[in-house]
C-alpha cells in the first residue's frame, strides 16, 4: 500500500530557509529509512507575503531554476503577483551536496555569465542586458569570494578541524611559467580582493600529488595507525581555481599588483588538475599546514570583525601582511587610537599614591573621560596587569580598591573673541575684534 503524505513548513526570512529545508531533508531521510511504503509528495514552497498561500512552485523547481539563471536578481512570482527571488532557493535542492557548495556553485555561475556578457558587449556583440552598476558588481565578487571561504571553512569543518590549522583556499598553479609540474598556494581570504600567494620557498616544490593520501572514510592513517583528518584535494583547489580565475578576469575587482597570476595561468592549472588527480583525492589537513610553514607563513589568521567574534566561519580570516592591517577590527582599532589621542590632548587623569602624583595612559584616560561625560557613578579600568574601579562621589573621585584620590585637570586652549568699539576720527564707529587666548589650567589670560 502506497500512501501520500503531504506536509507543509513556513518560515520567513533567510534564515528560515535553512531550517525548513533541514527538515525536509530529515522527514524524506525518516520516512525512507523507517516508513516503507510512505511516499511524500515533492515539496512545494509558497507565498507568505501578506497572507497569501499560494504555491509559488516545487522546490526541486525552483532550486533548479535558480543555479541555471545567470541573473542574481532574478524572481519569482504567485499568482497575485508577489515576488521573491530565486536566490533564496539555492542550497534548497534535495539531494544536494551541501547548502554551501550550492552557493558557492551558484555564484561562480552568476560572476561567470556577467563578464561573458561584459566580453561580449566589448566586442560588440549584442547581448543580453549588461548594465550593471559598480555597486552591484562589486557585491557580486565579494558575495562570489566570501562563498568560497565559506564553503572551504565548513570542508574543515567536516574533517574536524578548526579553520586556525591552516590556510583553508588554496589553488593549483604551475612552478614556473613554462613547467608542467603543477603545486598548491594558499589564498589570501580578503573578501575584495582574493588573491594567491606568490613564493619562492626552499623544499616546498613538490608536486600536488604528492599530498594525496590513501582514502580511508575521509581519514588517511599515519604511521603509528590513528587518523588524520582530511579535506577533498582535487575538488577544493579546483573549485578555488575556477573562483580565483573568474575575479582576476575582472578589471574592476582586486589590487592589480597582488593578483600576480594571470587569468589564463590560472584556468589552465585547474584544467590540469582534473587530470593529475583522481577525483576521490584526498588531502591530509596536516600536509596542508606543512606546506604553509615550507612556503615561510605568507598567510596569518586574524580577526576581521570589529564585535567580539561567535561561533562563525568568517570572523576570522587568513590572511597576507598587507590585508591584515585593512580589516574592520583594524579600522577600529585605528579610530580608537586617534580618539584616545585626541583626548590625551584635552584632559589628563591622574591619581596620588600617597607619595607621587601619577598619570593614567592614553586609553584610561579616555575611558575616564567618557564615564565623567556620560556621568556615570564608576568605571572599571582595564590595565595591563590588573583592574582598577573609579568611583565618581559627591565628595571626589577615588579608587575604589585603595581609596586614593583621582583628579581630572583640563589641558584644552580656548580662544574667546571680545568685541570693542574704536571710534575714528571721522566719528565712525567700527567694531573691531581682539583675541584673547586662555587656558583654563592654570586660569591665565594674556593679549594677541
Amino acid at each position: 500500500m502506497v500512501c501520500l503524505v503531504s506536509h507543509q513548513i513556513k518560515g520567513w526570512g533567510d534564515a528560515s530557509m535553512s531550517l525548513c529545508t533541514r527538515v525536509v531533508a530529515e522527514v524524506q531521510s525518516l520516512c525512507q529509512s523507517s516508513f516503507r511504503g510512505v511516499e511524500l509528495q515533492a515539496p512545494t514552497a509558497m507565498c507568505c507575503t501578506g497572507g497569501c498561500d499560494n504555491t509559488l512552485g516545487t522546490l526541486h523547481d525552483l532550486a533548479s531554476a535558480a543555479l541555471r539563471g545567470g541573473d542574481a536578481h532574478a524572481v519569482t512570482t504567485c499568482v497575485h503577483g508577489h515576488t521573491i527571488r530565486l536566490q533564496t532557493f539555492v542550497g534548497m535542492l534535495p539531494g544536494a551536496e551541501d547548502a554551501h557548495a550550492a552557493q558557492l556553485l551558484y555564484w561562480l555561475r552568476i560572476v561567470q555569465d556577467h563578464l561573458r556578457r561584459e566580453s561580449s558587449a566589448a566586442v560588440g556583440i549584442d547581448d543580453a542586458d549588461v548594465s550593471c552598476d559598480d555597486a552591484s558588481t562589486a557585491s557580486m565578487f565579494t558575495s562570489l569570494a566570501t562563498a568560497l571561504v565559506r564553503w572551504a571553512a565548513h570542508s574543515f569543518h567536516e574533517a574536524g578541524t578548526p579553520s586556525s590549522h591552516c590556510p583553508r583556499v588554496w589553488v593549483p598553479v604551475r612552478h614556473d611559467n613554462n613547467g608542467s609540474t603543477l603545486v598548491l598556494r594558499p589564498v589570501c581570504e580578503h573578501a575584495e580582493c582574493l588573491h594567491a600567494v606568490r613564493t619562492q620557498p626552499r623544499g616546498a616544490m613538490d608536486d600536488v600529488a604528492s599530498l594525496v593520501a590513501t582514502r580511508n572514510g575521509h581519514r588517511s592513517a599515519r604511521v603509528d595507525g590513528s587518523h588524520a583528518s582530511t579535506v577533498p584535494l582535487r575538488t577544493l583547489a579546483e573549485r578555488s581555481g575556477r573562483v580565483l580565475a573568474a575575479l582576476t578576469q575582472s578589471t574592476s575587482y582586486g589590487d592589480e599588483e597582488l593578483l600576480t597570476f594571470p587569468v589564463s595561468s590560472i584556468s589552465a592549472a585547474a584544467d590540469a588538475l582534473l587530470t593529475a588527480l583522481p577525483p576521490d583525492a584526498y588531502a591530509p589537513i596536516q600536509r596542508l599546514s606543512d606546506l604553509h610553514k615550507a612556503l615561510r607563513k605568507p598567510l596569518r589568521w586574524v580577526q576581521v570583525v570589529a564585535h567580539r567574534p561567535q561561533a562563525d566561519a568568517l570572523s576570522h580570516r587568513w590572511l597576507c601582511t598587507h590585508h591584515a592591517k585593512d580589516t574592520e577590527l583594524a579600522r577600529l582599532r585605528e579610530r580608537q587610537h586617534e580618539i584616545v589621542e585626541a583626548v590625551s590632548m584635552l584632559v589628563e587623569w591622574s591619581w596620588h599614591d600617597g607619595q607621587h602624583l601619577r598619570v593614567f595612559d592614553g586609553l584610561c584616560t579616555a575611558t575616564l573621560e567618557q564615564a565623567f561625560q556620560s556621568k556615570c557613578p564608576a568605571v572599571k579600568l582595564h590595565c595591563s596587569d590588573h583592574t582598577q574601579t573609579i568611583q565618581f562621589l559627591p565628595s571626589g573621585m577615588v579608587m575604589k580598591e585603595s581609596g586614593a584620590r583621582v583628579g581630572r585637570v583640563s589641558l584644552k586652549t580656548c580662544v574667546a573673541l571680545l568685541r570693542v568699539l574704536c571710534v575714528c576720527r571721522a566719528s565712525l564707529c567700527v567694531p573691531q575684534r581682539t583675541e584673547y587666548e586662555c587656558d583654563p589650567v592654570p586660569c591665565l589670560m594674556w593679549l594677541v
